[in-house]
């Protein structure tokens, strides 16, 4: 009935949802409404103008609710019949939505499949049996020190560089001499909080603080005192205050690394296996 000609006069037309062919390509006709009012519509065609603007108005909203009541019910039955009206009407068109849905088809097989690789690789006991297996990769070093900061502003000229270099120089002077680290820390550091406690950082772990400052503190002896340290931070003179440690951090803090790396290893063999069974 697409091709079918309205027997009222098309600009008169109060209903705009009929499978007539003039209808069918107005902007306001809903192919909802097409698909639920046509036996209405063309029933009323032969009806006066009085009659079918009664009927039209009478419709039009039991129409739209009926309309929304299936989209909003998920009734599936009810969908596939709006989805059918709507591809039979011809005014869309689905080549691109196929194409869109056979992009989603394939992501869902991927995403199932790899999903259900994890579950069966990637369970608590794997997780444990790795980091008991792989202890080592799970420690970390810290050390116990002390410093003493001498602060370098970053916008500092050469000539300010300079005097702050000089003055590290002295700091590691008088600390080799043999002058209390604690009390050069009290009242030299420009790092107020640990100045209070006469520099000592505490344990400090890799990571932790800047890397220049771990290397140099890592390779002293136990009481022994660096030569000053450059880092972003400013100049240091460090001292170490306890052997250096190596600490296995718990599971906990590395169960989601580890978690991961087991889906990335369980991931590549997948893939190899699908490659070799092509």
């Amino acid at each position: 009935m697409a091709d079918r000609e309205c027997v009222q006069a098309p600009d008169r037309c109060p209903l705009k949802v009929t499978l007539c062919g003039y209808c069918m390509r107005q902007p306001k006709a809903t192919l909802a409404t097409v698909l639920i009012t046509s036996a209405f519509v063309l029933a009323s065609c032969g009806k006066s103008d009085p009659e079918l603007e009664k009927q039209g108005s009478r419709s039009s909203s039991a129409v739209e609710n009926h309309a929304d009541n299936i989209l909003n019910s998920g009734s599936a039955a009810g969908r596939q019949q709006l989805a059918t009206a709507i591809e039979a009407a011809g005014q869309l068109d689905v080549s691109e939505i196929d194409q869109e849905l056979e992009r989603i088809r394939q992501d869902l097989i991927i995403e199932h499949y790899f999903q259900s690789v994890y579950e069966d690789a990637v369970d608590d006991a794997a997780v444990q049996a790795h980091y008991q297996d792989n202890a080592e990769d799970f420690q970390i070093t810290r050390v116990k020190l002390a410093h003493v900061l001498l602060r370098l502003p970053t916008e500092a000229s050469d000539e300010e560089q300079l005097a702050i270099a000089t003055r590290a120089q002295e700091v590691s002077a008088k600390l080799h001499s043999g002058e209390e680290f604690a009390d050069v820390a009290k009242a030299l550091s420009e790092d107020e909080d640990s100045a209070l406690n006469g520099g000592e950082l505490g344990w400090v772990a890799d990571g932790a603080i800047d890397q220049n400052v771990m290397q140099v503190a890592t390779a002293l002896d136990v009481g022994e005192v660096s030569t000053p340290v450059k880092t972003r931070y400013g100049i240091h003179v460090v001292k170490k205050l306890a052997a250096t440690e190596q600490v296995q951090r718990p599971l906990s803090e590395v169960r989601a690394s580890i978690r991961q790396a087991l889906r990335a290893k369980a991931k590549e063999v997948a893939l190899k296996q699908l490659a070799s069974a092509k």
